[in-house]
């Protein structure tokens, strides 16, 4: 797992962002780990889809090079491929995290990186919201007070 701290740091970082559509809140909290591993994306209007809300969390495993690269690539990637602007989403998503993936293998600052990061992102548009995963992040939604699992644990 890592080194680990001899107490957790509790500290919180939170913040919160809304527009017309969407209101969304992230915090985050660095617990037993040396350092903060994870990052997060929240966008509510993306620069190439104006139509489109993107957000993510990254739980860096070993490190935080990975989570944080991803955080500011994986969306961009998304919103090229061929299969999001058809519409197929779902093939969108996992096109998109196996193109970063390979991108990070060929980059010189990333290739011998031994962390990894898993990835709970979902994409809202017209107002339909599409989850993809990687890893054992997970996501669920609160419908009518109940919680319904919108992911499923991806192990390898």
């Amino acid at each position: 797992m890592g080194q680990t701290l001899s107490e957790p740091i509790t500290a919180k970082q939170s913040s919160s962002l809304q527009n017309k559509s969407v209101k969304v809140g992230s915090s985050s909290m660095q617990g037993w780990r040396i350092s903060m591993e994870d990052a997060h994306t929240h966008i509510l209007t993306l620069a190439e889809d104006k139509d489109a809300a993107f957000f993510a969390v990254y739980d860096g495993h070993g490190g935080a090079k990975i989570a944080s690269h991803v955080s500011k690539h994986l969306h961009k990637t998304l919103v090229r491929r061929p299969e999001y602007k058809q519409g197929n989403y779902e093939e969108a998503f996992v096109k998109s995290f196996l193109e970063c993936d390979e991108a990070m293998r060929k980059d010189e600052t990333l290739k011998d990186e031994m962390s990894g990061s898993t990835a709970i992102t979902a994409l809202y548009r017209n107002n339909k919201l599409f989850v993809g995963n990687i890893g054992d992040s997970r996501c669920i939604a609160c419908c009518s007070g109940l919680a319904e699992a919108l992911s499923i644990d991806h192990k390898p």
